[in-house]
């Protein structure tokens, strides 16, 4: 029995990612670099703290309107825990692929530097594939 063995150009690898000349492989998720037609590096900036201030605000006046500071206070706590669970704090990065499927989100980050290292890769990747 003849044992085949594959040669390919490696343009990152580590833990979770590879990107090589035939795929980019991210969290398990294969995408083969000929059906990759467009990359895109996104930027998503954190939500504006002007909802939170008004939901606070909302909360107060729900709790003032009770007749309690205590009920007030509280109500403002849980308001702003609630508002922050579901807002961004911090900018995230976003490496889109266009393929022959569609949009697709490959991987993300709040580190610019790792997408970044990612993104050029894959550059490399597509430009040595031709």
């Amino acid at each position: 029995m003849v044992g085949l063995i594959s040669f390919f150009s490696a343009f990152l690898s580590n833990e979770d990612i590879l990107v090589s000349d035939t795929r980019l492989v991210v969290d398990d998720q294969v995408y083969p670099i000929r059906g990759i037609t467009y990359i895109e590096l996104e930027t998503k900036e954190p939500s504006s703290p002007l909802g939170l201030i008004l939901a606070c605000a909302f909360f107060f006046m729900l709790g003032i309107f009770q007749g309690n500071i205590i009920i007030s206070v509280i109500s403002v706590m849980i308001g702003f825990l609630i508002i922050r669970a579901f807002s961004r704090s911090a900018t995230s990065y976003t490496l889109l692929l266009d393929t022959a499927s569609g949009k697709v989100e490959a991987f993300s980050d709040d580190e610019y530097e790792e997408v970044e290292r990612i993104y050029k890769a894959l550059n490399e990747a597509i430009v040595y594939r031709g």
